[in-house]
């Protein structure tokens, strides 16, 4: 349990060791106190003296009660400074914690400045949940309009990480770039590569941002050889988000010649989600008149 008396926010008795149970306790005597009519800025100095806690799970039920104070309006800049101290803690759970308390902070109207540096610090912690945080940091900071030039080169190295997590929060971060105006300059073939990770979560948003690339200008022709040799990968849903991003390629233009032999054979996998990829593609392939091209549309796999 938690309590606050003062300026001080401690445990009154040895909590559970495992850190969800410690931030619900210190939640529920959050809003326990709320409920009773407790002033929110006065509950500030104690959670924020809690973060120098000699227990982790104590530090971390701080920051979740930080986060819920700052949802209820309270003023984010004072709390900066001894967050982003925190950002050190020998503890991963508890740089995990800072991190969404800064994005929590951002959300709330803190300003940008200083920020920066330390999240991208955070993209090379030990701890993969770290660095996935750190991204999604960096995704509500270009939000709020930093700098994104300095931001793509650590963005694009996150997408080699170990970790299927760090490399799905990369494409998010990417997609986020994109949509704050970033070029594509030096995307497309990382993107292309995330098309054939071993993870399907992977695949799906390196999915997502080529069809975001292509809508901010992404030159067509150079990202259909590639795709069209995934067709050929060994992987069958490597072979389907193949499908998918053809389909997508002759939705934003790309020239019919050399694609429709490639899908006809696609009909004639083994797997049916590549058939049913297949097939999805066709449309757009006789939108541009690849029917006169003829050809033998048939689909060997049982469901299609």
């Amino acid at each position: 349990e938690f309590r606050i008396e003062g300026d001080t926010f401690f445990r009154v008795a040895p909590a559970s060791n495992k850190i969800a149970m410690a931030c619900r306790a210190a939640l529920k005597a959050l809003e326990t106190l709320l409920e009773q009519g407790a002033a929110v800025q006065e509950m500030i100095t104690p959670m924020l003296n809690a973060l120098q806690d000699k227990h982790a799970d104590v530090r971390i039920a701080a920051l979740a009660a930080l986060r819920t104070l700052l949802e209820q309006g309270v003023e984010v800049q004072e709390m900066i400074p001894p967050i982003l101290n925190v950002l050190q803690d020998r503890h991963a759970d508890v740089r995990k914690a800072v991190l969404e308390a800064l994005g929590t902070l951002l959300e709330q109207g803190a300003e940008v400045q200083g920020m920066l540096p330390p999240i991208l610090n955070a993209l090379q912690d030990r701890h993969a949940d770290v660095r996935e945080s750190a991204l999604v940091a960096l995704r509500t900071l270009l939000e709020k309009g930093a700098g994104v030039q300095e931001m793509l080169p650590p963005i694009l190295n996150a997408l080699q990480d170990r970790y299927a997590d760090v490399r799905k929060a990369a494409l998010a971060a990417l997609q986020t770039l994109l949509e704050q105006g970033t070029g594509v300059q030096g995307m497309i073939p990382p993107v292309l590569n995330a098309l054939q990770d071993r993870y399907s979560d992977v695949r799906e948003s390196a999915l997502a941002t080529l069809r975001t690339l292509l809508e901010r200008g992404a030159a067509v022709q150079e990202i259909l050889p590639p795709t069209l040799n995934a067709l050929q990968h060994g992987n069958a849903d490597v072979r389907r988000v193949a499908l998918a991003a053809l389909r997508t390629l002759l939705e934003h233009g790309a020239e019919v010649q050399g694609m429709l032999p490639s899908i006809l054979n696609a009909l004639q996998d083994s797997h049916a989600d590549v058939c049913i990829a297949a097939l999805e593609a066709l449309p757009p392939l006789l939108g541009h008149g690849a029917l006169s091209m003829g050809g033998n549309i048939s689909c060997t796999a049982a469901p299609c």
